[in-house]
């Protein structure tokens, strides 16, 4: 192996993130080492471990760097334009891209590798911080108390999650079409029983403490950034 080309530090540990997450998305967790990692991204493994004290503590920062662009798909979605329909249809699409790309963002999201507790609980929050930023979205566009905004937010979320598994083993593009036809009508007609509101903004009421909080995790350096929307207005 030659003698890597010298970046800055926050670009070299972009650039090692970056490479990580194709690896874990690959190969899961528990068959991606340090030394494939190392290699892949061409440097040796003591450059890695000064970037990353261990494999679990890069594993969370890939799990974070993922939970935040997910979060920041689904702020997006309150500035698209179009109706409720559409914004879901754009919505479904954008969200849908985000986690069938990622393996790791799937496997994040099903919990289907046991890592660590520190782990499970990034994931728990990641996954409760969509709901609460799809509760948000609600209602800025509808008439929603903050209580219920936050239930149908959550329930949405685990909607889109599922929408993503399915469409990850559809075979077709017509039977991708449909899935996410489906789940189009099915969201916006639900939505319809709410009034919309006479002007969209900032939501007239606010998250029950319990679950008021700044729902953007911490983002991470990524040279990789999505730009544009996620789930539901």
């Amino acid at each position: 192996m030659g003698t890597p080309a010298r970046l800055p530090r926050a670009l070299r540990r972009a650039q090692l993130l970056e490479t990580a997450t194709r690896q874990f998305t690959r190969s899961g967790y528990h068959r991606t080492s340090m030394d494939s990692i190392a290699a892949a991204a061409g440097v040796t493994k003591p450059v890695l471990y000064q970037h990353f004290g261990s494999k679990e503590d890069l594993y969370l920062e890939v799990v974070r760097a993922v939970g935040a662009r997910l979060i920041t798909e689904i702020d997006q979605i309150t500035d698209l334009e179009g109706g409720t329909r559409s914004r879901i249809a754009h919505g479904l699409h954008c969200f849908t891209t985000v986690l069938v790309e990622s393996g790791t963002a799937l496997r994040m999201l099903e919990a289907s590798e046991a890592v660590s507790e520190e782990v499970t609980r990034a994931v728990t929050e990641i996954v409760g911080h969509a709901g609460d930023a799809i509760a948000q979205a609600l209602m800025r566009h509808r008439e929603i108390p903050a209580s219920d905004a936050h239930i149908l937010g959550q329930g949405l979320a685990a909607l889109a999650r599922s929408n993503a598994e399915n469409l990850a083993s559809a075979s077709t593009a017509e039977e991708r079409e449909r899935i996410t036809a489906l789940l189009t009508t099915f969201m916006s007609d639900g939505l319809w029983s709410f009034p919309p509101r006479a002007t969209p903004g900032p939501p007239s009421g606010t998250l029950t403490a319990a679950v008021a909080h700044d729902v953007r995790p911490q983002a991470i350096a990524h040279p990789e950034q999505v730009a544009h929307s996620d789930l539901i207005a």
